[in-house]
């Protein structure tokens, strides 16, 4: 039965608080000074209720270290990093395991720092090691707030997410050539005919499965027309895909796949 609890107006289930907490409790007894706090946070800490937490999910926590005390040397952090994933196998295999350092977190915090503040607001401190809940008490009393460089800098990473956004949509467009020629190969491999080259299978689709296994013209121009789109994303002389003429190639080439699995099966059960 779950148990669901309140982090900052947030639920969350009592079984990712647990093993979270029986994670931070073995990783302090392995780490000492060096660790100084463990926070829940996350996917699991946002649950919105007992339905969506029975989901399986990552148990997201952050872990703090104490560089201010320990200096971090390159032995250090992998001595860190071989004890981190021990524990965490012995608790659970769900943990997502962030780590933070304690001097990058105050400057964060003093900048104002979004990922920062949304720690402080999402966060549950798990060892209770006094250093979270004071700073989730100011930025309550909104006494920790970003600076007019950081909204800036985030706000600038914005139109850099759409770019991207835009050139996977190109990169989708590009897997449905890939995924029509290799359904076109799967048909010529079930005559025993192996293309060599792409332009081979187009050549191969259109004097053999067109013209005497049953093929449409049309799978001919889906492939062509698919190849052609490819070539022009590659020559970056198409820049942008609307979602209209995506939608259409995607359907084209679902038709396409569709059909030859059929076709593929009816040739099958033939012979």
């Amino acid at each position: 039965m779950l148990n669901p609890h309140q982090i900052h107006n947030h639920v969350y289930n009592e079984q990712d608080h647990k093993l979270a907490l029986k994670f931070a409790k073995e990783l302090q007894g392995e780490l000492d000074v060096l660790l100084k706090e463990v926070v829940f946070f996350g996917s699991a800490a946002k649950r919105e209720g007992p339905i969506k937490a029975m989901i399986e999910h990552d148990i997201d926590v952050l872990v703090l270290l104490d560089d201010l005390k320990k200096v971090l040397s390159n032995e250090v952090q992998e001595a860190y990093r071989i004890i981190t994933e021990q524990v965490a196998r012995r608790v659970t295999t769900r943990l997502h395991i962030n780590t933070l350092k304690l001097s990058s977190l105050w400057e964060f915090l003093a900048s104002g720092d979004p990922i920062a503040l949304n720690i402080l607001r999402e966060g549950k401190p798990l060892l209770n090691a006094g250093l979270i809940t004071p700073l989730q008490e100011l930025l309550k009393r909104g006494q920790i707030r970003p600076t007019k460089e950081n909204v800036w800098v985030y706000f600038h990473k914005a139109p850099q997410t759409l770019m991207g956004a835009q050139w996977h949509i190109l990169q989708a467009t590009i897997d449905l050539y890939w995924a029509a020629l290799d359904a076109t190969h799967a048909a010529l491999l079930t005559l025993n005919q192996t293309p060599s080259h792409p332009d081979d299978a187009e050549h191969m689709l259109k004097n053999t499965l067109i013209a005497h296994h049953g093929f449409a013209k049309q799978h001919l121009k889906t492939l062509q027309n698919l190849r052609a789109t490819m070539q022009r994303i590659q020559d970056r002389d198409l820049k942008m895909m609307p979602g209209k003429a995506y939608d259409h190639l995607y359907k084209e080439t679902k038709d396409y796949i569709g059909f030859t699995k059929r076709w593929i099966a009816d040739f099958k059960a033939k012979v």
